[in-house]
């Protein structure tokens, strides 16, 4: 093989490497998806492995996950879709994933009617470690974000339903799913962090499995260790946010904070009777 032939077939390895998109090689794969159907996709990563999805109009998004070749970790895949063919994919794109979840999993006041409460859901979601997120939101057992009111006659009762469509991996609910529900008192707050915060808080209570070990430990060491566990994760700022604007401000607001406050007084009881 003479010089120029070798150059020549460098030149055009170089030119297919530049043809292949970025996140195709993020993935590890040397072929595309490009007008890949939504059934296709669904064939080349296994139906086990469909996280969430939507649709609107004649756009669809769809996401999987999967084994990163490159270093081994989980990672997921958003595919974008147009008149069911593969536009665009984007690896760990968070905000479309939350996106997707939420349209799938939350209940239509908090999406339509709480619109504070909606946007800390998103940034809630998307600020989960991907690992932590790919747990909670599983969609074998997956988070139901639920509103109920507080306050006028829909307090005494409401309805609300989530239904299978064809197109939901028969997975889906089959070990169940964990109720989340959000008041409307919420969208009161001054700060969109403090919701965060409550809501990163009882995703907590989701990932230690706090109700599947209920009665094991008093209900309050349970919450200290949902707070702890939102302080190891960096979510300090969002708890002393919720805690300013959400939590007990006097006795009564929370039998945790009650009993604090009991054995405070019967400390300083004690001390002054010395």
């Amino acid at each position: 093989m003479n010089a120029n032939l070798i150059k020549y077939t460098i030149f055009i390895l170089f030119l297919c490497i530049l043809a292949i998109p970025a996140n195709a090689k993020t993935l590890g794969v040397s072929k595309g998806f490009e007008k890949d159907s939504r059934e296709e996709l669904i064939r080349k990563f296994g139906e086990e492995n469909l996280r969430s999805y939507q649709s609107l109009d004649n756009s669809e998004s769809i996401t999987f996950e999967y084994q990163d070749k490159t270093d081994k970790k989980t990672a997921a895949i958003t595919f974008y879709l147009e008149n069911n063919n593969v536009v665009r994919w984007q690896t760990n794109d968070r905000e479309e994933m939350a996106k997707q979840y939420l349209s799938e999993f939350a209940g239509g006041n908090l999406l339509f009617s709480y619109p504070k409460v909606r946007e800390a859901l998103l940034n809630a979601l998307q600020k989960l470690p991907l690992d932590i997120y790919l747990t909670v939101t599983d969609r074998r057992r997956p988070i139901l974000f639920i509103d109920y009111y507080t306050g006028g006659i829909a307090r005494y009762a409401g309805s609300l339903e989530f239904t299978m469509r064809e197109t939901d991996p028969p997975t889906t609910f089959e070990n169940g799913f964990y109720i989340i529900r959000l008041g409307d008192g919420l969208n009161d707050a001054t700060s969109s962090e403090a919701i965060e915060g409550i809501v990163l808080h009882e995703i907590m209570h989701r990932l230690l499995e706090h109700l599947k070990n209920e009665g094991q430990a008093h209900p309050c060491e349970l919450e200290k260790e949902a707070n702890q566990k939102l302080k190891e994760l960096g979510f300090e700022r969002a708890y002393a946010k919720a805690s300013e604007e959400f939590g007990a401000k006097e006795k009564g607001d929370s039998p945790c904070t009650d009993i604090l406050l009991e054995l405070e007084e019967k400390k300083n009881a004690s001390s002054d009777s010395l």
